[in-house]
């Protein structure tokens, strides 16, 4: 990918340059690369599902994060990986149209494990929503979540609220998130339930 024009203000568009790399050395070398968040939000019970990523990640392990997510392999589109993600991740098998894209973010993070060593991920970061409403209604049965062994420790419901106020205040336990991401994911979860 191609790095964010200066002025992006955490909101971007991932422009790719033709090129593919194995994920751990775009993480070495800080390339900028092409994401997707996929974020299950159950508007009845005001909950949003999020995971604790495997301890054996190169990124933030042990972490809570977002309900899903990954890197888009070349020539794979956004859409097709953020319902793969899901699927994989949390064995939701997800009707496409369930799976709306509202967002594009632009992150930049530095870190270092134990296991990996150091690191720089800079991601577009494209934000999907599935609302677990439209979900149960479509497939005609509850949600049910089986985490994936080695990349998800496990899968929990969270108070929308609490969450929020998490990521706001950069809370350790959970992968950081920019200001404008989180503005813009709560705008975006807002939206959905007014459209009910």
């Amino acid at each position: 990918m191609q790095p964010p024009e200066s002025s992006h203000e955490g909101f971007g568009h991932a422009r790719p340059t033709g090129r593919t790399k194995p994920r751990s050395e775009v993480h070495k070398d800080g390339d900028w690369h092409h994401s997707v968040h996929v974020w299950l939000h159950d508007q009845q019970s005001d909950k949003v599902l999020i995971q604790r990523r495997s301890m054996y990640k190169d990124t933030n392990p042990g972490k809570l994060d977002v309900s899903a997510a990954g890197h888009i392999t070349f020539g794979d589109s956004s859409h097709d990986t953020a319902v793969k993600e899901l699927s994989e991740e949390l064995g939701i098998v997800a009707p496409p149209d369930l799976v709306r894209k509202y967002f594009t973010a632009v992150s930049e993070e530095k870190g270092e494990t134990e296991k990996f060593g150091s690191y720089i991920c800079r991601e577009f970061q494209d934000i999907y929503i599935v609302r677990k409403d439209e979900l149960e209604s479509k497939i005609g049965s509850k949600v049910e979540v089986k985490v994936a062994d080695g990349e998800v420790d496990e899968a929990l419901w969270v108070n929308t609220a609490h969450l929020r106020k998490s990521l706001e205040q950069r809370d350790p336990e959970y992968v950081s998130r920019t200001g404008s991401y989180v503005s813009a994911l709560f705008e975006a979860m807002q939206s959905e339930s007014s459209c009910q």
